[in-house]
């Protein structure tokens, strides 16, 4: 062996004996998340776009007390256009150790360009985030839920499955919002009770109804079930008992034939609310009821027992019933952003803008500080050399210092919203369809955090004009009772134009009917509020009928005898715009909303139709740390109504 050889087999046994006299090192293993999320998008992970959707998130935390913020965020535009913005919807967070919690929120996804993003942040740190991917979970069917534990209606589905879909989720996974509900098209309960949702679940499920859903309950054994409180509330006749059908007379009804001459039960009912929509001799085989504008049908007979569940025509029988037929796929889709009357109101000249008055006090204060300087005379060389410096910093200084002085004076500081709601009521139900238009702004850098008490609408982005500038993000926290919109940014005269939607309680009842004299109004009003002014379409005439104050007993009655403008070849725009050309920020808003109302809606009049337009105090209703801000809200609103012929001798005196 060589020396060389020798010596490296020295250095290898040196080696081997220092680690071994070494204490071992631990291995650095890459620590596991303590937290972890988990999401649920829409209906059994369906959703459609261009809709709102109810979403869940469960956090589930195996490490200590959890406290902090739970942050879904959405991104809206588009990437050519160079106009993108998100949306963040924001949660507190308090998850104890080794337990988890569910989170619901409502989000509206009109693109699946960009995953929605979920992210956990405590102390500023982020704790966990998911990202969810949208392309394989939307739909273009219309969606269809079937609340039940046994019955098969897959037979609803078309052979492809792309315009209509059935869905089963849970009825305790139900949204806690209307607008939940807003990509399905119809419910079907079948042998279950709504008594295991909460009080939330249940009003979201009635507005839901009152907007326009679409409710059918089949009949089955027990029947005890249909009775349980809030199923009886929905339903349009109560069920007593079972009794025998005619087979044959009931294919007929339907116009079809029965596949099986077995005998079956239908469902004996009293206590009738709605009109029978299809019968068997004397037997009522589907009775309906209105709610808003949705509908509740009772179907008396058990759709997944013989012979209707092996019953081919069972598909057309749905779509009749439902009236899915009568909407295209390529139709159903809305786009629920809509333009903004927040900047009619803000175009016009601002309130307490400087006059003449005060332009002349300005230029007699600059003048005489011109001549104060000029006329001192410095008495050294020095000062004299000053005195055309200090002419010149004259204006420089003279500026700033008159408009801190006047601008505070003059003009509102601080920040300011502009609340214009819209309230539709529903001709069936003490409901109402409520639309609001915010605007937010302030004269100063400041953040601006606008919190909503009530009601708790989803608000989105309104569309703007190019001269408002491009869309700024803005977040959503969610707090109970109420939510607190804030946009991103906290630059001074920036308009910040957000628009929601909600269903809220506003009863009022209209009818107006046709005498000698003219149109007689007759409104019964059970919201507690005043109307401040009224106004009604009708005829092609404009006409005011004032203000109205609210009666929970007997009906108002009043005549529109007083028109205010005709309604034709825009004869009507010089009389409104002295509304919106006023100095009163309220006027204005009224006549925004009454030039909006007249360009959408009258054209739209059917002869012998009428329009009711009142203003009333805003439903909005903001939190404590609002009370300093300046507010200019108000509410329209809107009644379309027949006009009926009044029978001869009833004409009021």
């Amino acid at each position: 062996m060589t020396a060389r050889g020798f010596r490296s087999i020295i250095s290898c046994g040196s080696l081997a004996l220092l680690c071994a006299w070494l204490p071992p090192q631990p291995v650095q293993a890459q620590a596991e998340p303590r937290v972890h999320v988990q999401a649920t998008l829409g209906f059994a992970d369906t959703f459609r776009l261009g809709y709102w959707t109810p979403l869940s998130v469960t956090v589930a935390n195996q490490g200590p007390a959890l406290f902090g913020e739970l942050q879904v965020r959405l991104t809206y535009g588009r990437e050519i256009t160079d106009d993108l913005f998100t949306k963040t919807h924001r949660q507190r967070l308090e998850v104890s150790r080794g337990s988890r919690k569910r989170f619901r929120f409502t989000v509206f996804l009109e693109s699946f360009a960009y995953p929605l993003e979920i992210r956990i942040e405590s102390g500023g740190r982020m704790l966990a985030s998911e990202r969810v991917d949208l392309r394989k979970r939307f739909t273009e069917s219309r969606l269809v839920l079937a609340l039940t534990r046994d019955a098969n209606l897959d037979y609803l589905n078309d052979s492809f499955g792309k315009t209509l879909r059935v869905l089963y989720p849970h009825p305790e996974l139900l949204p806690d919002h209307w607008q939940g509900y807003d990509g399905v098209a119809a419910i079907i309960v079948h042998g279950v009770s709504l008594e295991a949702l909460s009080r939330r679940q249940f009003t979201a499920l009635e507005k839901w109804l009152a907007r326009g859903g679409r409710l059918a309950v089949s009949g089955g054994p027990d029947y005890a079930l249909l009775r349980t409180p809030r199923l009886a509330e929905l339903l349009p006749a109560t069920p007593t008992g079972l009794t025998a059908a005619d087979v044959a007379a009931v294919g007929a009804a339907f116009g079809e034939t029965l596949p099986s001459r077995a005998p079956f039960n239908l469902h004996r009912l009293v206590a009738y609310r709605g009109r029978v929509v299809y019968r068997a001799g004397d037997l009522p085989l589907v009775v309906e009821r209105t709610s808003g504008r949705g509908f509740v049908s009772y179907l008396s007979f058990d759709v997944a027992s013989s012979p209707f569940d092996r019953w081919t025509p069972m598909r057309r029988v749905w779509l009749r019933l439902l009236r899915l037929a009568e909407l295209p796929i390529t139709a159903d889709r809305r786009e629920p952003r809509g333009v903004s009357v927040v900047p009619a109101v803000l175009d016009r000249p601002v309130d307490r803008f400087p006059g003449h008055t005060i332009v002349v006090v300005l230029l007699v204060l600059y003048l005489g500080t011109l001549v104060t300087v000029y006329r001192l005379q410095p008495v050294t060389p020095r000062g004299r050399r000053l005195t055309p410096a200090l002419l010149l910093a004259c204006p420089l200084l003279f500026a700033p210092a008159a408009w801190f002085l006047f601008s505070t004076l003059l003009f509102p500081t601080g920040a300011t919203a502009v609340i214009a709601s819209v309230i539709e009521p529903f001709a069936a139900g003490p409901y109402a369809q409520l639309q609001v238009d915010v605007g937010l702004f302030a004269t100063r850098r400041q953040p601006l955090r606008l919190e909503v008490t009530a009601p708790e609408p989803g608000f989105l982005a309104s569309h703007r004009e190019a001269r408002w500038g491009k869309t700024s993000s803005y977040s959503v926290q969610h707090m109970p009772g109420g939510v607190a919109l804030q946009p991103s940014g906290s630059r001074a005269y920036v308009l910040h134009l957000l628009q929601g939607y909600d269903v809220i309680a506003y009863d009022v009842k209209v009818s107006a009917a046709r005498d000698e004299r003219g149109i007689r109004m007759s409104v019964r009003n059970h919201t507690g509020q005043s109307w401040r002014d009224a106004w009604l379409v009708a005829d092609h005439t404009l006409f005011r009928l004032g203000p109205m104050q609210h009666n929970e007993g007997a009906a108002l009655t009043r005549y529109a005898d007083t028109a205010f403008a005709v309604l034709q070849d825009d004869a009507w725009r010089p009389a409104v715009r002295q509304l919106t050309a006023t100095r009163d920020r309220e006027t204005r808003l009224t006549g925004a909303l009454l030039s909006k109302v007249i360009d959408t809606h009258t054209a739209t009049l059917n002869a012998g139709d009428a329009l009711l337009a009142a203003i009333a105090p805003s439903p909005v209703r903001l939190g404590q740390s609002n009370a300093d801000w300046q507010q200019d809200a108000l509410a329209l609103v809107l009644i379309r109504l027949r006009i009926r012929q009044a029978e001869p001798g009833n004409a009021a005196r």
